[in-house]
């Protein structure tokens, strides 16, 4: 497929681009919205004997060529277009870049959309042996989210609740936020805008005082060793800090902002009337 890609390959007399689709989310988003469609299409019209194979083949049909030709430069171009808003945010106020990052990862992460900016910060430590946004949004999201998921495993009286904000403060903590987004956060508007709060108030310290990341990795608690580095001696000092700042400012927001109605009665489960 490579090489074919190389020398020109062409579908439906279409030159198909050689485009690199390792770690790019929106061509993937957009391919599956299309499938989407094209199932509820077939299904409507075909009939039931042949649903089982004649749907998912013919939306294949339709779906692969379109994705190859169309959809997946469209979205390869929007996911470099994103990268590129970014990185010249950075470059003319680089803490305000990293602040509203690290705000808004936790749409990102949920979405898969955080993987837009994987490529930048491979090249970018490839590169330079270290990187500045990122990463260094990426310490305070994880950590808001730790901070917010102890507030509410504090706050509920809910034991399947309490289990989750426990994991998912423990997980976050280490690097890995997806148990506390899909276990806690995105279950409750004000636990996500806790999240937001802490992230957007760690990620502004973190901005200001140019904290660089030396590792590609995860950024955590296991990991803090990411941030040492001969040429900036403070520099694992100042990421310690904002971690701080972020666990503080998303556990305070997520305890005083208290309950969402919505996620409480869904906690109660079906009442019942005897």
């Amino acid at each position: 497929m490579t090489a074919m890609l190389t020398e020109g390959a062409q579908l439906l007399s279409f030159d198909v681009k050689n485009i690199a689709y390792a770690y790019q989310v929106f061509p993937a988003i957009l391919s599956v919205l299309l499938y989407a469609q094209m199932e509820k299409f077939f299904t409507r019209f075909s009939p039931k004997p042949i649903r089982i194979f004649f749907v998912p083949m013919m939306s294949l049909v339709i779906t692969v060529p379109v994705t190859l030709l169309l959809l997946g430069p469209i979205g390869f171009t929007a996911g470099q277009g994103f990268s590129s808003i970014i990185l010249a945010m950075f470059n003319t106020v680089g803490w305000v870049a990293v602040a509203i990052l690290a705000a808004v990862l936790p749409f990102m992460v949920a979405s898969g959309m955080h993987k837009a900016m994987v490529p930048y910060a491979v090249t970018t430590m490839g590169t330079l042996g270290k990187e500045a946004l990122y990463l260094p949004a990426s310490l305070a999201h994880n950590i808001a989210e730790s901070g917010a998921c102890f507030a509410v495993a504090l706050r509920t009286k809910r034991q399947g609740t309490q289990i989750n904000s426990h994991f998912g403060r423990d997980f976050s903590l280490f690097g890995i936020t997806e148990p506390a987004l899909y276990g806690v956060t995105l279950q409750n508007k004000r636990v996500l805008g806790s999240v937001m709060i802490g992230s957007f108030v760690g990620g502004i310290f973190i901005g200001l005082v140019g904290i660089q990341a030396f590792v590609l990795v995860g950024p955590g608690l296991a990991s803090m060793s990411m941030f040492i580095s001969d040429e900036l001696p403070r520099n694992l000092m100042f990421a310690i800090i904002g971690a701080v700042i972020s666990f503080i400012v998303a556990f305070i927001a997520a305890f005083v902002l208290g309950k969402d109605r919505t996620v409480e009665e869904k906690d109660k489960g079906p009442s019942c009337i005897c």
